[in-house]
């Protein structure tokens, strides 16, 4: 399972130096060496992926000054972005491929290479209306919670739940375990600069959604 967090592009590298970033993103497959855990519980489609072209100054620090360029700065980019969320952009998969190299200048007294790099990242994110199939994680008296197995961010307002199904004594929700579901929203929440002990988890992204619709909702409902 992965350890989502989030990013904020134009704070990774040196302190004291201001770098820019800037992101395109269009819709495509993902590659063929990138494999997503219970791959039964999402879509077949690659609708809800996409490569999202960064272009971003990168330091590369000495200890990998001796290894292959593109290798280093593959190691690099894999442990800065890589199952983080990135505000308004998505969950960073994989890194796709490097387009660009430029600079290589080694800071005084650091020894840190700077780079500009320009890459594509296969990054998660659904786009609205998207129908996705999900398993229920967790549920209470307001939502369902669902996982697609590397992300488990999902929620299904009550109101948005299919019917029949009904909440038990327990504040429980009892009907299905695998659910089809279509995707209302994307939301990015600010990090909260203080967190009540009770509260939830921060999620630094959110997918809401509905189970009520034609074909949404239990599988065998709709005879698959």
């Amino acid at each position: 399972m992965y350890g989502i967090r989030s990013v904020n592009i134009p704070s990774v590298g040196r302190a004291d130096e201001s770098h820019e970033t800037s992101v395109h993103s269009e819709e495509a497959k993902p590659p063929l060496d990138v494999i997503f855990p219970e791959p039964e519980q999402s879509l077949k489609s690659a609708g809800m992926f996409c490569l999202s072209e960064i272009e971003h100054d990168l330091p590369i620090p000495p200890c990998l000054l001796n290894r292959p360029l593109i290798s280093a700065i593959k190691e690099e980019l894999e442990r800065l972005f890589l199952d983080k969320v990135i505000a308004n952009l998505g969950l960073c998969i994989s890194i796709y491929d490097v387009h660009s190299v430029e600079g290589g200048f080694i800071f005084p007294g650091d020894g840190s290479a700077m780079y500009k790099v320009k890459f594509r990242m296969v990054v998660f994110r659904p786009f609205i209306g998207e129908i996705l199939m999900g398993k229920i994680e967790s549920s209470d008296e307001d939502c369902l919670r669902l996982s697609l197995g590397f992300f488990n961010d999902i929620y299904i307002p009550e109101h948005r739940i299919a019917r029949p199904c009904k909440r038990g004594d327990d504040g429980i929700w009892y009907g299905f375990m695998r659910v089809r579901f279509r995707v209302l929203s994307i939301k990015y929440p600010p990090v909260p600069n203080e967190q009540k002990e009770d509260a939830k988890p921060f999620a630094p992204m959110e997918i809401i959604g509905e189970t009520s619709g034609d074909g949404l909702g239990l599988p065998s409902w709709w005879g698959d």
